[in-house]
């Protein structure tokens, strides 16, 4: 997956708010390979990575 998607643009998304000195938080979701892919930014950030099977329960 690090080869798809780069680390430093998820960063730069959310970096706005950082350099402000405002809060910073947000969310992207997507589908990768049979995967949904989770990023959230709050305090730290959060990765979450669930196969779409567990999504239909």
């Amino acid at each position: 997956m690090y080869d798809s998607v780069d680390p430093d643009a998820l960063d730069d998304l959310f970096a706005s708010g950082f350099q402000t000195g405002t809060d910073r938080s947000g969310r992207v979701e997507f589908q990768y390979n049979g995967y949904t892919v989770v990023v959230e930014f709050g305090n730290d950030p959060e990765l979450t990575v669930k196969e779409q099977s567990e999504l239909a329960e």
